[in-house]
């Protein structure tokens, strides 16, 4: 599944919402860990290892099969003779920089801005600033100037006109090597539940006073959260919406199909209604529709996506032609901007989470019915596939795919958004970049630089359809 696929029924449950004067969201560590950042087992892990409380990955994965990670981290912490720094490596993998910001966090972040300070609330149960950056990267785009404060405590508090993110867990800053208080042992956790009145509890309780909760990339499994959102009053309950990934779960399609039903009524029998989607991403493109829903020509994406492959399919033999010509042309300026061998494809999403092979620059396909199709989503055996469904660029190495004489060796994946008539941009498309050797290190920054102004073309011509 890809953003393009998000139907009605999806939209459904947001549009009951009432979101027009205030609401706020919550990003757990799916959000973080579709860029690149641990998951909780994951930072676990890490954390045995680089406390010296375990020498191996394949002890500690052993160990924390059969532990609650927050007890592992106590087990860390025991270990580490400079616990700060402990948890940023283990967090950051030595990086002193943070990944970029994932669809979610831009999502969230576009949503902010386009309301005053305060009116969309912002929560993460995350130790990252990939919010406070992605609100950054959001306000430099659209030319506005913003202020932030990162809340990791219930005082002090940031200035009205502050876009305030409240960490709920503490926050790690990879450039100033600072831990602020940090929630993620199972002391922790436990003092935090028995608390009267902590902060985090009020400040929910407060935003939900004021509008919708909605959470995303969180499967539920912190004690505190469960236990602040059991305790909310029922006028309040009815106003929390959870977006279900089954990315998040690990489960393949057919057993989330055998699941969903369970998975379903276990949040309904605690008051919070679930939305059900395949990829992280999509509830990133959900949170875009949100400003849309009451437009009276509004259509949700899966909808916008069929038309526009409808209109591909309606002018099918003008459109091979024309789109195999201009993949040639963008072929020679790849060649010619990077000095090495490629080959490219267009692929478009039809509507009904399938990624369709759609021109090349060596061929015209003459069938509608000839074309090929891969499944969209987080786990596509194709690359265009996790792209599409990620909305991220992906690259892959095909050495151990392919055989001796395939000539190509390495794949590139670029999403391609489209402008349409009912709702906001959405990733409906995306462009292959096949290499006949993986790219040089020196060299990523220019092919990545060339295919996104190829990207940048199709974008304009397939919103013009």
């Amino acid at each position: 599944m890809s953003g393009a696929d998000i139907d009605n029924q999806v939209m459904s449950v947001l549009r009951d919402l009432d979101t027009k004067d205030h609401f706020s969201i919550l990003l757990g560590a799916g959000a973080s860990a579709g860029v690149g950042l641990p998951d909780w087992n994951s930072l676990s892990k890490r954390l045995l290892i680089l406390s010296g409380a375990i020498d191996d990955d394949q002890t500690a994965t052993a160990f924390l099969a059969a532990q609650d990670p927050a007890l592992a981290a106590e087990a860390a912490k025991s270990s580490s003779a400079k616990w700060d720094d402990t948890l940023i490596d283990a967090l950051y993998g030595g990086s002193v920089d943070e990944p970029e910001p994932g669809a979610l966090h831009l999502a969230a972040a576009a949503l902010a801005l386009q309301h005053p300070p305060g009116a969309v609330e912002l929560f993460t149960l995350n130790f990252d600033l990939l919010i406070e950056r992605a609100i950054e990267e959001v306000a430099d785009e659209v030319g506005k100037t913003v202020s932030l404060f990162t809340r990791t405590k219930g005082m002090p508090r940031g200035k009205p006109s502050d876009f305030e993110v409240h960490h709920l867990h503490g926050a790690l800053d990879p450039i100033t090597r600072e831990a602020k208080d940090i929630v993620l042992t199972l002391s922790e956790f436990s003092a935090l539940v028995v608390e009267q009145h902590p902060w985090q509890a009020t400040a929910l309780d407060n935003a939900l006073q004021r509008g919708p909760l909605i959470l995303a990339g969180t499967s539920y499994r912190d004690a505190d959260i469960r236990s602040w959102l059991h305790g909310l009053s029922t006028a309040t309950k009815d106003r929390v919406v959870v977006f279900l990934a089954r990315q998040g779960l690990g489960l393949n399609k057919t057993q989330f199909e055998k699941v969903q039903e369970a998975l379903e009524q276990q949040w309904v029998a605690i008051g919070v209604q679930p939305v059900i989607t395949q990829d992280y991403a999509d509830a990133a493109q959900a949170l875009k529709e949100l400003p849309h829903l009451e437009a009276t020509d509004y259509l949700p994406p899966r909808q916008r996506s069929r038309n526009l492959w409808e209109s591909c399919l309606a002018d099918f033999e003008a459109l091979q032609i024309q789109h195999s010509a201009i993949l040639e042309s963008h072929l020679e300026d790849l060649i010619n901007a990077v000095g090495a061998p490629a080959n490219l494809v267009l692929w478009l999403c039809d509507g009904d989470s399938s990624a369709v092979r759609w021109s090349a620059p060596d061929r015209i396909y003459k069938d509608p019915g000839s074309l090929r199709k891969v499944p969209t989503g987080h786990d596509s055996p194709w690359i265009v596939g996790k792209c599409l469904g990620s909305n991220e660029v992906m690259a892959e190495d095909l050495n151990e795919l392919s055989d001796s004489v395939r000539r190509w060796k390495h794949v590139i994946a670029l999403p391609i958004t489209v402008e349409r008539d009912g709702g906001p941009a959405f990733t409906y498309a995306a462009i292959t970049a096949a290499l006949s050797e993986p790219p040089e290190a020196s060299l990523l920054d220019a092919w990545l630089s060339a295919l996104g102004i190829i990207a940048g073309d199709w974008s304009d011509r397939l919103s013009a359809l």
